[in-house]
């Protein structure tokens, strides 16, 4: 199982790969040199014959010429038989005289030729061979006109055969075979041998020296190659120890990462504990939020009930229409406070869910709040309260929204009248402060102590001041303003001491 592992080790050797392509690829030039070097010798033997033949042409022609001229067979024959003994010629073919000679012997198929119908020599005969008792292969034909006084008396066509060329290089092509092997294992040898020592061995030095590598101490790791100022080993050896100086430094950039992974998910657990006891708080939050909207929506719903009940069983006289004006008052009333308290309920629920929409434009902020008087102005002269507005000067248009203005501004003066003494003053000022203009209202009620200041602007926040007609509060009215005033980029602030009346401004 080893040698077998070795053995393919081996096949998929980058030098013995490499040494394939590179033999390859000579041997392919090597067998073409070759090839065309024997091609060259052949030429140079047939364009050798062609001359020879055309010498043969220049003594025969005139004999050949004078026997076609008298239509002597014997003189033809005799120049044939000549013609014959010349070593390149296997034979000749006399074509379109006008008479044909008496010949000893068939003519003109003669010396091993064979023709077809067009008298062209297509073969040679197997029962006539050569000197060298060897059959013709192909034939090289030299075709020349017996002429006199301008005639054409003939054609004749004098055939050589290749077989005579391969004789005479046979020898100088199995020389050439032979060199050419003999060239080309040595040169396999000096590729085997040069690829060993320029390749091979740096290699093998090569990954001995990677295997040697401390990958745990990287830093302390360097590769160390005999280049013998090989431009490529050394290029190797600088890329590969810039590769080790890279994890290097990769490796303190993953350790500081982690590092800093370890803190990100210690502070992303903090984070996410931090949540879960926000959630656990608004979590209770929405079931004290329940239960006090529960609170504040059942017992009016039962005074509801009950007085409707008085109503139905009370009888319709004159004496009873004082108690029934007072039902009914008691009725309206309780229903209003229901109705304000599931108002507020939907305006929480449209300013957490992100409904309210900001439609920012110019707007008289001294309008505003005239209308905003005029509502609230019946329940003020109900209490005797005189609402002054005091305008300390020329004021500006103001950038904003008038609805979430027009609630802001209700719910602070309404607030006003609802925790003011009987026959008090609320007094309202405009005024411009520096790019801005800025509402105040200030009551004479009973003042906000410190404990009230901490949850003034919470949901369903009950503070120790009481209304002074006996009005409802559900404890949201603030909350939401406070939330529409963060909509507008602004805050509600109070100023307040305990029994000497409140300050609320906004800034618009």
């Amino acid at each position: 199982m080893k040698n077998r592992l070795n053995s393919k080790k081996i096949q998929n050797s980058l030098v013995l790969r490499l040494l394939k392509v590179v033999f390859s690829i000579y041997l392919i030039i090597t067998i073409f040199i070759t090839l065309t070097q024997l091609v060259y010798e052949y030429q140079r033997e047939k364009v050798a014959i062609i001359k020879n033949l055309q010498a043969t042409q220049a003594i025969f022609e005139e004999n050949l010429t004078a026997a076609a001229w008298k239509f002597d067979s014997t003189q033809l024959e005799a120049s044939l038989v000549g013609i014959q003994k010349v070593p390149i010629i296997v034979g000749v073919q006399i074509l379109q005289m006008e008479k044909s000679p008496t010949w000893s012997k068939a003519f003109p198929i003669r010396f091993g030729s064979i023709l077809n119908k067009n008298n062209d020599i297509i073969q040679a005969d197997p029962s006539i061979k050569t000197a060298m008792n060897k059959p013709y292969i192909y034939l090289i034909p030299h075709q020349f006109q017996l002429k006199k006084n301008n005639i054409v008396l003939a054609e004749v066509v004098f055939y050589s055969s290749n077989q005579i060329i391969l004789d005479k290089i046979k020898y100088l092509i199995l020389n050439i075979t032979i060199a050419a092997i003999i060239k080309t294992l040595i040169l396999w040898l000096l590729f085997i041998w040069a690829f060993n020592k320029y390749l091979g061995k740096h290699l093998n030095r090569f990954c001995l020296a990677m295997e040697n590598v401390d990958i745990e101490h990287v830093e302390a790791s360097s590769l160390e190659l005999q280049t013998e100022n090989v431009i490529e080993l050394d290029r190797i050896e600088s890329v590969f120890n810039q590769m080790l100086q890279g994890i290097w430094e990769n490796k303190n950039r993953l350790e500081s990462l982690n590092r800093n992974l370890e803190q990100s998910v210690l502070l992303r657990t903090q984070d996410i504990f931090n949540k879960n006891q926000q959630l656990e708080q608004l979590d209770h939050e929405k079931s004290e939020f329940l239960a006090i909207a529960a609170h504040d929506l059942k017992n009016p719903a039962a005074a509801i009930i009950s007085f409707s009940q008085l109503i139905r069983d009370l009888p319709k006289n004159k004496d009873n229409l004082d108690r029934l004006n007072s039902y009914n008052l008691f009725i309206e009333k309780n229903a209003k406070r229901m109705t304000d308290l599931i108002g507020h309920l939907l305006d929480i629920d449209k300013i957490e869910s992100g409904n309210v929409s900001v439609q920012l434009k110019d707007a008289k902020l001294l309008d505003i709040v005239t209308n905003v008087i005029a509502f609230n102005q019946p329940q003020a002269d109900f209490k005797k309260i005189k609402i002054e507005l005091k305008i300390l000067e020329k004021l500006p248009v103001v950038l904003t929204d008038e609805f979430i203005a027009t609630q802001i501004l209700d719910n602070l003066i309404s607030n006003a009248v609802k925790y003011s003494p009987l026959n008090s003053s609320i007094e309202i000022r405009l005024f411009k402060k520096f790019d801005k203009v800025q509402f105040e209202i200030q009551n004479q009620g009973q003042g906000l102590s410190a404990k009230d200041k901490q949850k003034l602007f919470l949901r369903f926040s009950h503070l120790s001041a009481k209304t002074t007609a006996e009005e409802h509060s559900s404890g949201l009215g603030l909350y939401i303003a406070q939330q529409l005033a963060a909509m507008l980029q602004t805050q509600i602030c109070c100023e307040s001491t305990e029994n000497q009346g409140a300050t609320f401004s906004v800034e618009f």
